[in-house]
């Protein structure tokens, strides 16, 4: 990405030196004729009769090379702002180009087996609103043991849906801090999963129970510290408080209480709104 910028930096460059020659060399012509008009004026009454048209001749020229130079400048530096544009609308390209959202998903005996299938058509949901914009996605389910369902490389060969449908709830535990570790390591930092270094990241959270693990890894400060936007779908939560808590902050601002899953795709709108206003860059 910055190798092809760089390419493009260095034909503009190599372009404005041609217009600046070409400048230079008008500027020179201008100084030769300038002074050769001084000396017919300055050699006006030794000069033959037609002097006057010489004279008139040397100033038409003269004022050809002065148009002739505005000209030039004006072209140069409207090539410079034309370069200057398409560099911005490239950057903001490339700003719109990475993002990488990971959902979690609760498989725990909390859960039957109609809602964790109402679990997984709301994150279909959620991916075929974004289905042509700039971010891809990756998933995962958590239990007494993580496992991914698909990963952002499968998104992109348009495995996903296939593998998701394919996905079995465990029916054990919450480790919920185990599964964002596990979404660190293995998405959002593994190069194997297609995920982009560069990217911004999203991490989607949809629990029914508070974490029956605690966090051992720091996982929470290793997202802070990386930038992961972390939202929470907390759904017939009992203490809100140990759910919201794995939210970004402004957490309360970021987390979201329902008390049915059958209430998930009331959220579709709120929560397409939401990853929007915390990424920038999301076309």
């Amino acid at each position: 990405m910055h190798r092809g910028l760089d390419l493009e930096l260095k034909n503009c460059n190599e372009k404005l030196e041609e217009k600046t020659k070409y400048t230079s060399d008008i500027e020179n012509n201008l100084i030769a004729v300038r002074k050769e008009l001084s000396q017919v004026r300055t050699l006006w009454k030794d000069i033959v009769v037609g002097s006057t048209e010489q004279i008139a001749a040397l100033q038409k020229q003269l004022d050809a090379l002065v148009q002739k130079l505005s000209n030039s400048r004006q072209i140069a530096l409207q090539k410079q702002l034309d370069d200057l544009a398409q560099e911005l609308n490239n950057s903001t390209q490339t700003e719109c180009k990475a993002v990488d959202l990971v959902f979690l998903l609760d498989g725990s005996f909390t859960v039957s087996s109609t809602e964790f299938t109402l679990i997984k058509k709301f994150v279909w949901d959620i991916i075929t609103r974004y289905n042509n914009s700039a971010i891809q996605f990756a998933a995962a389910q958590f239990s007494h043991k993580i496992q991914t369902i698909f990963t952002f490389k499968d998104y992109k060969e348009s495995t996903a849906k296939e593998k998701l449908d394919e996905e079995e709830q465990m029916e054990k535990l919450s480790n919920t801090y185990r599964a964002i570790h596990h979404a660190l390591v293995n998405l959002f930092n593994y190069g194997r999963s297609g995920a982009d270094p560069e990217s911004k990241k999203v991490l989607v959270i949809i629990t029914d129970g508070v974490p029956t693990d605690y966090d051992a890894y720091g996982v929470l400060k290793q997202c802070d510290d990386q930038g992961i936007f972390r939202i929470i779908v907390g759904v017939s939560i009992l203490s809100s408080r140990l759910v919201t808590r794995l939210a970004s902050d402004p957490k309360d601002e970021n987390s979201f209480l329902i008390g049915s899953y059958r209430n998930l795709d009331g959220l579709l709108d709120k929560l397409q709104t939401k990853i929007s206003s915390g990424l920038t860059g999301v076309c």
